[in-house]
């Protein structure tokens, strides 16, 4: 019984992903550099442990900072980590898609609310299917 009740849990509400799409869609539009300094210098990996995605995996926080990015290039870098980083040659590897840095960097964009912060945490389901609805 767990295992289905778990696995009809599994994809985002549409009213969680509309949540997530309104507040990044703001972010896209906010072109202001995040001028609370302390804050904005805050690593990701200072939120929490880990961010769990509805598959079951699990990722880490990443030792990163927004500095004086703004929540349009947060939102543009979460876009760029979903999509990877094709090799450049010569050996490179390239960089596959990362949606766990995906979402720290969407909750990046809301850096000033930690409760939308948070909730972006626990619901990384949501903020990825809105980050595909951002153009």
């Amino acid at each position: 019984m767990l295992l289905v009740v778990h696995a009809a849990s599994a994809d985002p509400s549409a009213a969680d992903i509309q949540n997530a799409y309104k507040n990044e869609l703001w972010a896209w539009n906010d072109h202001g550099r995040c001028s609370r300094l302390l804050l904005c210098a805050t690593y990701f990996d200072a939120w929490g442990a880990n961010i769990t995605f509805s598959d079951g995996s699990i990722v880490p926080f990443a030792h990163v900072q927004r500095l004086t990015t703004s929540a349009h290039d947060c939102i543009q870098n979460a876009k760029n980590a979903l999509r990877g980083k094709p090799p450049a040659g010569n050996g490179d590897q390239g960089e596959p898609p990362n949606k766990g840095l995906a979402v720290q960097w969407v909750m990046a964009s809301q850096i000033h609310n930690p409760p939308l912060k948070e909730w972006m945490r626990t619901h990384p389901d949501a903020v990825i299917a809105a980050l595909n609805m951002i153009h």
